[in-house]
């Protein structure tokens, strides 16, 4: 009997420890959606814009985060539509809060239903400069000028 008890007292001791090792990440979500609004900074023509974009973070125990961002991009001027539609994910290890790495689909545009722009794969990030760092840049790396594409 000493031994059964011991059993589930040593059971029950490993369950416990199991579950307290297993805490549940911390989840938040976030939304913006600004617009439409008319911009007549950037070109010589006004360019009505709508944002949204949707971020949710997740922190693990140890102090990993996580966040997922989806971003949506609407620009019309002059008859023409360009849509950008992004989704990445950006990891932040805890042991090196300033050497951030993304991953997902970082720039895809459609104008007038036509894509015309995609940059996706791997890039690291340092937040405190800015810096972004590429290892395999794409075949389009290059942004399409908004002037160019939504001209008259």
């Amino acid at each position: 009997m000493t031994k059964l008890i011991a059993a589930l007292v040593l059971a029950t001791a490993l369950a416990a420890a199991g579950s307290a090792a297993a805490a549940p990440p911390a989840i938040t979500t976030t939304t913006l959606h600004l617009g439409p609004f008319v911009d007549t900074d950037t070109c010589p023509f006004p360019i009505t814009t709508t944002v949204d974009q949707t971020r949710t973070t997740t922190t693990f125990d140890n102090g990993d985060v996580k966040r997922h961002v989806d971003l949506t991009v609407v620009q019309t001027a002059n008859g023409h539509t360009a849509v950008e539609t992004d989704n990445w994910n950006v990891f932040i290890d805890h042991t090196n809060p300033t050497a951030w790495t993304l991953t997902g689909r970082f720039g895809q545009i459609f104008l007038d239903g036509r894509l015309i722009y995609l940059q996706s794969g791997l890039i690291g990030f340092d937040p405190l400069t800015g810096a972004l760092s590429d290892p395999h840049p794409g075949p389009n790396g290059t942004y399409p000028d908004t002037c160019t594409i939504l001209g008259p």
